[in-house]
């Protein structure tokens, strides 16, 4: 009698998976590279100074810049400050608990972070309008509301859609008062110098690697390599975690795919952008 194909998924996951590998498929239909659709919305969060909304599959992020005044350091007396936090709640998944954030959380935010320093993504000077005197802290919060494998992915676009779409109001300071004002338009735009995009590979063995990595993919591959690239192509960083050695003919091929999906990640980030100007403006 043969197994029917809902029991041979939960009594032998493994075996249930690779025969789908051995076809160069996945359980949910894509080949070994192809990506899910990938879906952009900004100011999706209208008390936060900008935001996005990220769907990449079933993943779903939330991001959302707060600005708050603040003093800048006497070491960098003309710098402001950007905290990226991401959260993972168990609402989005089983998989995480509630309590203080988990070690993919943690990874994710340290990640960011080290993206907005190496990328060069905004001039951190544009954050401190008065130096010596007040500057801007820029709290990044993503928010994960539905998990299903490749968060970096997700947050590197919302994190880069809501900057795009961040406005500031205008800070004054009154010398003879010695006090600071603000404006009660939010007028002021950061000039995003580059616009890094990421594409993570799922490593299941020497030979296989999955684009985009779903929940099941990361629960069966032993490591994953995220690439990032500029907007013209430029390799800013990668990333590996886990799993065995990658040889360099690996980590070539992984920035090929990486490039030939840039174009339609940029597309879905500028349509988004514009959909965004046209509702701006017809509200206007």
């Amino acid at each position: 009698m043969a197994t029917a194909p809902s029991t041979w998924k939960v009594i032998e996951p493994d075996s249930y998976y690779k025969s789908f590998l051995s076809k160069k498929q996945r359980p949910d239909g894509r080949g070994w590279n192809t990506a899910r659709s990938i879906t952009v919305r900004v100011g999706s969060v209208g008390t936060a100074e900008g935001s996005a909304t990220v769907r990449l599959g079933n993943t779903t992020v939330v991001c959302g810049i707060k600005a708050e005044v603040c003093r800048p350091t006497l070491e960098q007396p003309n710098r402001g400050f950007v905290v990226p936090n991401v959260e993972l709640y168990p609402c989005c998944s089983a998989q995480f608990k509630v309590g203080p954030p988990g070690e993919k959380a943690i990874s994710t935010s340290q990640f960011l972070n080290g993206l907005l320093q190496s990328a060069n993504i905004i001039d951190y000077t544009q954050l401190c309008p008065l130096p010596n005197k007040a500057a801007w802290c820029l709290y990044i919060d993503l928010v994960c509301v539905d998990y299903d494998g490749n968060l970096i992915d997700a947050c590197v676009m919302a994190m880069i859609a809501a900057l795009l779409h961040l406005s500031l109001p205008v800070l004054s300071y009154d010398e003879d008062t010695e006090a600071l004002s603000l404006s009660e338009e939010h007028t002021e735009k950061l000039d995003i110098k580059e616009r890094p995009l990421s594409t993570t590979f799922g490593i299941y063995d020497s030979q296989v690697q999955l684009m985009d990595p779903s929940c099941v993919d990361e629960s069966e591959c032993i490591g994953e390599v995220c690439v990032v690239l500029l907007q013209d192509g430029e390799v800013c960083s990668t990333r590996k975690t886990g799993g065995r050695q990658v040889s360099s003919a690996q980590v070539e091929n992984f920035i090929a795919l990486a490039s030939k999906r840039l174009p339609e990640l940029h597309e879905s980030l500028e349509e988004a952008l514009q959909q965004h100007a046209i509702s701006v403006l017809s509200l206007s």
